[in-house]
């Protein structure tokens, strides 16, 4: 009898598709679409939810203010003159938004329920803008793993 020595690696297709994804909007994020996961779950939070935002906040990191890694429009620590959150790495900010969502949100919160405290002018606007777009994103999320083999 012989043991096979062939290591077999697999990744969650979550992270693969959201690898795709952002890469797809030409996002500086795309390298970290398995801590977006990984914290999404450690958290028990929709892994589609924070970067989703990120999308409807900074065009998925593209448009944010300089050197912060803060593509959530995030306030509350080490702000910068004009109180927007600096994170010395995309990591670190995946990592203490995610948390912070799940402490003040919950885990099963919608865009919707949660529009109105996370982005109060679009929560007062019967368009609903911020939720309908973070919600998009979510659903795109959701197209890209379930379409993965196509892309």
């Amino acid at each position: 009898n012989s043991i096979s020595n062939t290591k077999f690696h697999t990744l969650d297709p979550r992270i693969l598709a959201m690898n795709k994804f952002l890469k797809n909007y030409h996002s500086p994020m795309a390298s970290h679409a398995d801590t977006f996961v990984k914290e999404a779950d450690r958290n028990g939070l929709d892994w589609r939810l924070l970067v989703s935002i990120s999308g409807v906040e900074s065009a998925f990191g593209n448009l944010i203010p300089t050197n912060s890694n803060n593509a959530w429009g995030w306030r509350g620590i080490n702000g910068n003159d004009a109180g927007w959150s600096m994170f010395s790495s995309w990591e670190d900010a995946i990592v203490h938004i995610t948390e912070r969502l799940t402490t003040g949100y919950g885990t099963t919160i919608t865009p919707f329920e949660m529009e109105a405290t996370y982005c109060p002018p679009c929560g007062r606007n019967p368009a609903h803008v911020w939720a309908n777009g973070v919600t998009n994103y979510m659903n795109q999320l959701s197209y890209y793993l379930d379409n993965l083999s196509q892309l």
